[in-house]
Parts: C-alpha cells; sequence; structure tokens
C-alpha cells in the first residue's frame, strides 16, 4: 500500500488494523516526509507580523486590555495607525521574540538550529512502535504541512505537540474467557430479582434474617424449600 494512500486514510480517522501493522514499514517514509517538509518552508529573515504586533507586550500582560484598551493601548494604537478591527482576533504569543536580532523565531530557526530541532522532532516520531494517538493529526500534518502553519518554527511546533503523547493505537489484546458465576443455592430468604450489593430494601421483599454480600445484579430465586 503507498505512503500517502495510508496517511490519507489515517487522516480521516481511519485507525485500521492493517494500518497498525504497517507501521514498522511506513515510520521511515513519515521521516523522510517531515524532513522534507520542513525544507520546503520559505526561510523568513524579516518579521511577518500582525498588523496589531505592536500591541503584544502590553496583551501579554493583560489580555483584558483587548476589550477595555487602557490609555496606554490607545495611545500605542494611534502610533501605529492600529484600528480596532485590526485587534479583532489577534493573541500575542507566550514568550516575546527570542531578542532584537531575532524578531521571529523562525528566522532564529536557520541552519544547524533547524536541522537539530527537526531531527528532535523525528526522534520523537521515531520512539514510536505503533502509531501514537495523535496519528489522525500528524498524518494532517504531514500531509497540508502549510495548511495552517506558515512557518517552519510552528510547524515543528505543532509536531512536537501531537507527538508529546504515550499512548498508541496498538490494539489491545482480546481478554481471555471469564470463568463462569457458580449457581447460588435457593433461598427463601433471599429475595427474588436483580439484587444490589448488600441491598435488603422493601422494593425486593422482606428479608427474614442477614443476608450475606452478594455480586451486584445477580439473579437469585426465592423458591420454597419443601
Amino acid at each position: 500500500m503507498a505512503e500517502s494512500t495510508m496517511l490519507e486514510r489515517y487522516a480521516r480517522g481511519d485507525a485500521s488494523q492493517d494500518l497498525v501493522d504497517a507501521w514498522p514499514s511506513l515510520r521511515p517514509h513519515l521521516l523522510q516526509r517531515l524532513r522534507d517538509n520542513v525544507r520546503a518552508f520559505a526561510v523568513r529573515t524579516e518579521p511577518h507580523l500582525h498588523k496589531a504586533a505592536p500591541l503584544a507586550d502590553l496583551l501579554r500582560d493583560d489580555p483584558s486590555l483587548i476589550e477595555r484598551p487602557s490609555a496606554a493601548m490607545e495611545l500605542l494604537m494611534t502610533e501605529h495607525n492600529i484600528t480596532p478591527d485590526d485587534t479583532h482576533g489577534f493573541v500575542p504569543a507566550r514568550a516575546p521574540p527570542p531578542s532584537a536580532a531575532w524578531p521571529t523565531w523562525d528566522a532564529a530557526l536557520d541552519g544547524s538550529h533547524v536541522d537539530r530541532i527537526c531531527e528532535h522532532v523525528c526522534a520523537m516520531l521515531d520512539d514510536f512502535d505503533a502509531p501514537p494517538s495523535t496519528m489522525q493529526r500528524v498524518a494532517e500534518l504531514l500531509l497540508e504541512p502549510t495548511k495552517q502553519y506558515h512557518t517552519r518554527s510552528k510547524y515543528l511546533g505543532a509536531l512536537r505537540r501531537v507527538l508529546g503523547v504515550t499512548g498508541t493505537l496498538r490494539q489491545a489484546p482480546t481478554p481471555p474467557p471469564q470463568p463462569a458465576v457458580p449457581s447460588i443455592a435457593p433461598d427463601a430468604t433471599v429475595p427474588r430479582g436483580r439484587v444490589d450489593e448488600l441491598d435488603s430494601s422493601t422494593a425486593h421483599g422482606t428479608v427474614s434474617r442477614t443476608v450475606q454480600p452478594l455480586s451486584a445484579a445477580t439473579l437469585v430465586d426465592t423458591r420454597q424449600r419443601s
């Protein structure tokens, strides 16, 4: 089965046993596709910033300013010609840029740096001896790397998040058959019907003496003994 076909099935949410069994042969192809995807991203030497980016530092300290701008924020908006419409949907990164020399994380990821991060992500994928539980999202990222991410730093970050799991799609073995429950000898003091453990309420009948605990939902019989 072609590697791309298997990826497309995973992206549709298919986790059939044949896909799980094909993981050892599929994994090397996924590693190569991941490396190719990263190399295909354009290197941004200049920041590609949102129109409202100058407000990021203020909003990191107080996100509510997006709804109730302070005097300082209004002054900054005027200085940078930012309108209220420009702030709609803008969420600043939780961390500021690496430095003034590297105004975006993507510019920082260059040369040996991007190779190191890429190989770290590849190692995370290679550690799985079965498809990770997030395989559907992994397949989506490998098939369409630029659909949601426009820089390789964000793309690698997304892959790191979805590969930071321990669960896999390996199907659990079929449990062994349970031993048959031994039958219970008839006892006139136990009401007929489904009896909850330690239940002796009148809803199930009257119990004339102490009843020993029964397993939940056990069928019992009240036929009179001769």
